[in-house]
């Protein structure tokens, strides 16, 4: 059974108890070896979906995605990172690691 929670403290409190049983997909553990977040004012690129993808498979030729794997790495990137609209599409502010 789930319980809603409208308290803030609450929430984080059953957020922060229930994150040892959260599961962190292989695909998204990838991704955590290659991008991350700019720290303040840190210079970013802003990348779509599908440019993330590719560049991980040309860093990792051994990486294959399918429209599955990329449609769970919109989900998680739209948690993770900042993003915003653009004349191209959804775009992520990420730092590549080098």
């Amino acid at each position: 059974m789930i319980t809603f929670v409208v308290l803030l403290g609450n929430r984080c409190r059953i957020s922060s108890s229930n994150r040892r049983f959260q599961q962190v997909m292989p695909e998204e553990e990838v991704f955590d070896i290659y991008f991350r977040s700019p720290v303040g004012n840190e210079p970013a690129e802003e990348l779509t979906c599908g440019e993330l993808l590719k560049r991980i498979q040309q860093r990792d030729p051994g990486f294959k995605y399918t429209s599955n794997v990329a449609k769970f790495f919109g989900r998680t990137l739209k948690n993770k990172f900042v993003n915003r609209f653009a004349h191209r599409g959804l775009v992520y502010r990420v730092v590549e690691i080098k």
